[in-house]
Parts: structure tokens; C-alpha cells; sequence
């Protein structure tokens, strides 16, 4: 039954003056507003249900022509927790007077969305393929309110609120067990909540399922609401999670999994809460709570021109940046991981590396830049490519580009992210009750990210072209793509601007790790599910585990960093990151197939187990090299091949000492004063060519000695290297190169050859202990 109820609509010219005035949500605090008549919705209902709810990506013509792309969720039913209550209210309150006003007031009693499929498809036909069974249950009222003057999206102003408040949330994503194109399809349904193109999988243990479990979204955003033809939806200002409790962010979710689930009524594909009810297998949490400071957020109808025929002129793009507030401001932002049930690390204390000539850091910043989202059908083309000859220390040659698609296409590609600073403070808690174990760190793990790309295009069941074994060819399947920029200058250069991995004691203000770092990957034919040992693997080959596994039919990677230990920059004497105090050059390179398993601990433990196959196929791809900064000179260890596994030994033999984990834990009580220190653990237990076969022996083709020419005289069109230089495609720079260093008379230096290396089988472990001090 739906029973709507209005009030002072359906009476306002006959009862006006009996009409009450509407009450605001408490966090709502404009003074200039006062409370006004208004409209009172709301909706009480058993059910709520559509056949279908998409997006369709193409014009009108398209649509009609059968050649639209489709994202659609089929078999949509919401249902109240609670019938005897409304589903949902809203509040309309308007003002007028020298500053019109417009208030919405939304309450959402718990519900439960479920769905039968969701499909990518053509506005021609249904596809059998799915990414899965979404939904989603609240347990608390959700609340929502908006607010803004003059007009829900007049921007002449600062004075638009938009307010969240949902805790206790679930999501779900259940993956059918079928593999590609082979899930099948039932007649129409009845009743308009059950669709076309149902799954029927048939059989005990239908479905793995991904949980975002105690999903918490509760703050308010702040500022102007815009919308025009040019920047499309525009949010600019402040947003604010502020933390609820102590162990709880504005932003907060565990992430778990559930294999092996039978949903009721067998080949049945509505999703039933009933079957995961039980408590999922959760792996961390993580979380974030704080201000995000001159947030510019857009949402745009079309991607403009330049990303590739794949995209065209249709689709959103969404171009996100944001600054996080300091630990001097109001609502310094945190980022919390953590593992349910253990401990967890608080970064704080966030500042920028970027400052350049600055007095003090200022805010560290994070900018997502061009996000576009698109749909693609078979054959049309694939993203454009991005690789261009920028690198400081790579070729320009085309690297891994993504394919054309094999079948419908959810495609995605990023331009320009950045992320420039870093926490300068880490703090160990206890994850479910929020308590401070210890105090402050004085050392602070910084990654950066310039100009990163990305290209990606994921499949519904799984990728369309994999090798993989058939058991693994369900869940979601992807070509994944990224690219980063090592900084914003020349070689040899200092840079306000970079992608670093370092760490850092802050109150030395040294540091130590990879910095400048140009890198290339490339993932294709790869899945991403949530693997059940019984069906996957057969038991035994050290990946036979229950988790969350991606793998890669095709993966390979080119990496360039300088390894440097040197000033951090504090906006005094240090002011950005130097380009004269690396230890080594170095570089990796891979080329062959890939898999890792995120798996829970077994019972009694709270750790993230690890596991994984890496397998180097071809020789050409594979080589490690270290170069001396000074003179070039470099070690080579090239034409790899062979097997490694990480193992998570827990699984075989129940000794979680030994296994291949992350741990974030409590050490024993054998302080002063009978104190626990909170520890965190990076465990690994390697197994070096695992089987007989001679492709599994891990080989090294060649191990090299290089030296460059000595002499470095000034050559014509350059100036004087002044000690080593590398020629990159026609330049000639100063430094050391990875491509061949050469001077400038065009000597080639000498190679040493050593000898070949093989490794027929073996194992090791190894274990890092973080401790507070």
C-alpha cells in the first residue's frame, strides 16, 4: 500500500492560518532564516519496486537506434525494516524577505535495497553478463538536509548547506559463481520487480559476496551550489566530517567477505539479507574524519574533447580537488586504517611537500583532476593513449596500451592526479574503541603521486578475453593502465612537485625512501573477485585461500626512482625536495602474469593474510639495475624468468607465526608500569620456484657490470655535461641514464658480463616489526 500524505498543499488558500511552521534539523544554523510554512511530504509503503534503473550513455537517436550503452540495476526492491511508519518524509521550508530561502528536509527510516543484476548493456537488447547482485540496508535513520538562497543552485553566494547523517549502513556486492556469458537467462517475470534477463545460476553456493559493512557518511558540505553550462554541478567550499565518537570517523567502513553463499530458493537470484546475515570475514577498516578545505567539485554532462574515440562527446566527468585541513585549524584532517577487533594507525598532522620558496608548509592537497566516466560497446575503441616521451628516464614507445574493448565496456580514465603532501604525525588507537595506545610517532610514512594517469575498462563476468583458468573467470574483469611523472622539472633540476615514497622523521626533519619516481603499469586480462578455495584453486598450491583476489592474465610494470636520504622539507632551511642527494638510481622491470589474495585471519587472530603468485614469462621484460649517482656505473641482473610465491602458511598449517601478513596488534605487557605497545607487522613467507618444471626456476639471463666513458667534453648543440650524461631519444642531459649512458663523442662504455644465475627452489621468511618507541 502507498499512502502519500500533503499538508498545507492540498489546504494552504482555505487554511493558511492554521498552518504551523516548519521545524529545521539542529545542525542547520542560518541566522537569517526563521522558520516559515511550508510542505510536508511523505510516503508509507510496503514495497517499492522497478524493473529497472540505468543510465543509459548516447543520444536520443542512439537510444532508439538499439546502439546506446546501458548501466543498468534490474529487479530494484526497496522495502521498509519498519512498515507501520513512513518509508521517507520531507520538509519543504521557504522564506522570503530580503533573503529568499529554500530549505529540504529529508528523513530515510531503515530500509533495504536489493537487486537482481546488475548489467552493461546496448538499449537493444539485454546482456546475459552481470557485475553482480548490488544492495544496501540502513539500520538507523538516514537524514538529509539542503539548504541555499535565492534558489537551490544560485551561486552568488557562500550561505548553500548540504547535511548528511547515515551510520550503520551495509553494502553488498554479490558476485554469481558463473563464469563469462554463461549465466542464464529467465523469461519475463511478474509484478514489474522482476525483470528480464534474471540470473539463474542453480545449486548450493550460488554466489561470493564483497561487504562494506558499518558504513558511516555523517557531516555537512558548506558553500556554493552552482550549476551552469561550463562546469556543469559545482560545489566550491568547505566539507566536514567531524569525528561521532572516538572510534568512529565521519567517513568509516569495514571491508569483508563472504564466500561460498547460497541464497534461498536455489536458482534464485534476488538477494536474501537473511543469507549474510552472519558476521563477514572483514580484512581492515579504514576511515577519515576532518575538513576538506577549498573543495572544488564538478560533475559535467559530456568529457569534453582529447580522452579518445572511446569517449567521445558523451558521458560525466567529474573533477574533484581539495585541501586537508592542518592540526593549527578547527578540524585538522585524519586518516585511520585499522583492522576490526586490533589496533589501528591515525596519519595526522597533514602538510604539504610542494611549498617551494614558503615560510611554513602550508595545506597538503589532493586533486583527483579530470575523471571521466563512459560506457563503451564492443569493437568501439579503447581510451586514448596517454604515454607521451616525458620521462626522465624512459623512451617514449607505446607501453601496455589498453585494448579495444571485447565486449561492453565500463570505462573510465584519469587525468592529472595529485596528491602533494604528507601526515607528519602517526598514532597508534584500538580500532573499535578509539583509545590512544602510546604516544605520538616521530617518524611519518609520505607517498606523493604528479600527473598520474589512468585508463580502465572493466567487464561484467568477468574479462571477456582472459586465459586464465576457468574458475577464475567470474566476479568483475578489467584492463588497467597508470602512469606517473617523477616531477615538474627538467632532469637534474630541483622540483616543487613529484611522486615520492619515503619516510620521514619528522622531528629531525630527515628523510629516507624513493623519490622522483617515473613509473608505467599495466594490467590486462585481469579479474578482480572474491575467491572460494574449493572452486578456484585446487588445494595445496599455496593460493588455496578464502579473500579478495586480483589477478593478471598480462601484467607489467617499468619503474625509475632515485633511492636518496636527505632534508625534509619544513618550509625553513629545506623548502623543496632536492635533486642532489640520491644514494642510487635505480629501475625495475616485469612482464608475465600475476595474482594476490587480501585473505581474513583464521579464528582466534586479527591480521590481513597475503598471498600471491608472480610469474616472469618473458625474459625481455624482466631486470633489476642500481646505478651509481656519481659516475653512471651500474649493476644489471636482466633476462629474468621463473615462479615466486607468497604463501599464507596459516591456511596449511594452522602456525599463523609464519604467515605472509599485515598485523596491527598489541606487543606483551614487559613495560614499566605494565604497558602494552601497539606494534604493526609486515610479514612475508616467500617459496622461490615452486614446482619442477624449468619454467618455474627462477633464472637471471645476465648479471652486468657497466661503465660508462669517463671523459664528458662539451659537445655541439649542448652545454658541458660536466661529469656524466645520457642521451634520452635525441636530448642529451646531464646525470646518469637507464637506456644506455653515452657521452657526448658518443662512446657506448663497457660491459661486463658475469655469468647467469639460477635459483631451482627454495624458501624464506621475513618479518618487519614497527614498535612504538
Amino acid at each position: 500500500m502507498v499512502r502519500v500524505r500533503m499538508l498545507a498543499s492540498l489546504c494552504l488558500g482555505l487554511m493558511a492560518a492554521a498552518t504551523q511552521a516548519l521545524e529545521r534539523l539542529d545542525d542547520v544554523a542560518l541566522a537569517e532564516v526563521s522558520g516559515q510554512d511550508g510542505v510536508d511530504l511523505s510516503l508509507q509503503t510496503s514495497l517499492v519496486g522497478a524493473a529497472s534503473v540505468g543510465w543509459f550513455d548516447g543520444t536520443a537517436a542512439e537510444y532508439s537506434a538499439g546502439t546506446a550503452q546501458g548501466l543498468r540495476y534490474e529487479g530494484v526492491r526497496i522495502t521498509p525494516v519498519n512498515t507501520g511508519i513512513p518509508l521517507f518524509t520531507m520538509r519543504q521550508d521557504v522564506s522570503g524577505g530580503a533573503l529568499p530561502f529554500l530549505q529540504l528536509e529529508t528523513a530515510v527510516n531503515p530500509f533495504r535495497l536489493a537487486t537482481s543484476a546488475v548489467r552493461l548493456h546496448s538499449s537493444a537488447a539485454p546482456a546475459t553478463s552481470t557485475f553482480g547482485l548490488y544492495a544496501f540496508d540502513t539500520t538507523l535513520p538516514t537524514r538529509l538536509t539542503f539548504a541555499n538562497s535565492r534558489g537551490l543552485f544560485d551561486g552568488s553566494n557562500s550561505v548553500g548547506l548540504l547535511t548528511f547523517d547515515m551510520q550503520n549502513a551495509n553494502m553488498y556486492l554479490a558476485q554469481p559463481r558463473c563464469l563469462h556469458a554463461s549465466c542464464g537467462v529467465l523469461g519475463a517475470g511478474s509484478g514489474g520487480v522482476v525483470p528480464n534477463g534474471t540470473l539463474s545460476v542453480g545449486g548450493a553456493g550460488d554466489y561470493n559476496v564483497l561487504v562494506f559493512d558499518d558504513l558511516t557518511l555523517k557531516g555537512q558540505a558548506s558553500g556554493r551550489f552552482t550549476l551552469s553550462t561550463t562546469n556543469g554541478l559545482q560545489f566550491l567550499g568547505t566539507l566536514s566530517l567531524p569525528r561521532i565518537s572516538a572510534s568512529r570517523g565521519g567517513f568509516q567502513t569495514n571491508l569483508g567477505v563472504l564466500a561460498n553463499v547460497d541464497f534461498a530458493g536455489g536458482g534464485s537470484s534476488t538477494f536474501n539479507f537473511a543469507d549474510v546475515a552472519g558476521t563477514p570475514a572483514n580484512h581492515y577498516r579504514f576511515g577519515f574524519s576532518g575538513d576538506l578545505m577549498n573543495v572544488d567539485l564538478r560533475l559535467v554532462g559530456h568529457p569534453g574533447t582529447g580522452i579518445g574515440t572511446g569517449l567521445g562527446t558523451t558521458g560525466l566527468r567529474l573533477s574533484p580537488r581539495v585541501e586537508f585541513a592542518r592540526a593549527s585549524e578547527a578540524s585538522p584532517f585524519v586518516l585511520e586504517l585499522g583492522e576490526p577487533g586490533g589496533s589501528a594507525v591515525r596519519f595526522s598532522n597533514w602538510a604539504a611537500l610542494d611549498n617551494g620558496a614558503a615560510a611554513a608548509p602550508g595545506r597538503a592537497w589532493f586533486n583527483l583532476g579530470d575523471i571521466y566516466l563512459n560506457l563503451l560497446a564492443p569493437s568501439t575503441g579503447g581510451l586514448s593513449d596517454f604515454t607521451t616521451p616525458v620521462f626522465n628516464s624512459f623512451t617514449g614507445s607505446a607501453f601496455g596500451a589498453t585494448p579495444t574493448p571485447a565486449s561492453s565496456a565500463f570505462a573510465m580514465g584519469i587525468r592529472n592526479f595529485e596528491l602533494q603532501g604528507g601526515a607528519r604525525t602517526i598514532g597508534f588507537y584500538t580500532t573499535d574503541t578509539g583509545v590512544q595506545l602510546g604516544t605520538n610517532q616521530t617518524w611519518a610514512l609520505m607517498p606523493t603521486f604528479h600527473d598520474l594517469k589512468a585508463n580502465l575498462m572493466a567487464y561484467p563476468s568477468g574479462h571477456p578475453g582472459t586465459v586464465m583458468p576457468a574458475q577464475a573467470r567470474h566476479g568483475m574483469g578489467f584492463d588497467l593502465k597508470i602512469e606517473t611523472t617523477g616531477k615538474d622539472t627538467a632532469f637534474g633540476t630541483p622540483g616543487t612537485r613529484g611522486t615520492h615514497l619515503i619516510v620521514a622523521d619528522t622531528s629531525a626533519n630527515k628523510y629516507v625512501g624513493f623519490r622522483n619516481i617515473d613509473s608505467r603499469y599495466a594490467f590486462l586480462g585481469s579479474q578482480l573477485y572474491v575467491v572460494d578455495p574449493s572452486l578456484d584453486y585446487a588445494a595445496g598450491s599455496g593460493l588455496d585461500v578464502a579473500g579478495l583476489r586480483f589477478t593478471s592474465n598480462s601484467m607489467s610494470f617499468d619503474i625509475r626512482a632515485d633511492f636518496a636520504i636527505g632534508d625534509l622539507p619544513d618550509g625553513t632551511a629545506a623548502r623543496q625536495m632536492r635533486d642532489d642527494d640520491a644514494v642510487a638510481g635505480m629501475r625495475w622491470k616485469f612482464g608475465g602474469d600475476f595474482s594476490f589474495t587480501f585473505s581474513p585471519a583464521p579464528a582466534g587472530q586479527s591480521y590481513i593474510g597475503l598471498s600471491s603468485a608472480l610469474n616472469a614469462t618473458n625474459p625481455a621484460l624482466n631486470g633489476v639495475y642500481i646505478v651509481e649517482p656519481v659516475d653512471g656505473t651500474r649493476i644489471e641482473w636482466i633476462n629474468a624468468t621463473g615462479r615466486l610465491n607468497l604463501l599464507a602458511q596459516h591456511v596449511q598449517d594452522a602456525d599463523y607465526s609464519d604467515a605472509s601478513r599485515i598485523d596491527m596488534g598489541m606487543g606483551a605487557s614487559s613495560q614499566p608500569g605494565n604497558v602494552q605497545r601497539p606494534f604493526v607487522t609486515f610479514a612475508t613467507a616467500y617459496e622461490l620456484a615452486p614446482g619442477t618444471a624449468k619454467t618455474e626456476a627462477i633464472r637471471i639471463g645476465q648479471l652486468n657490470l657497466y661503465r660508462p666513458p669517463i671523459t664528458h667534453p662539451a659537445f655541439t648543440g649542448a652545454a658541458a655535461c660536466g661529469g656524466p650524461c645520457y642521451r634520452e631519444g635525441v636530448d642529451w642531459k646531464p646525470g646518469f641514464g637507464l637506456n644506455g649512458t653515452v657521452d657526448g663523442t658518443g662512446g657506448t662504455g663497457r660491459y661486463y658480463t658475469l655469468g647467469e644465475m639460477v635459483i631451482s627452489g627454495g624458501r624464506f621468511y621475513g618479518q618487519v616489526d614497527l614498535k612504538v618507541q
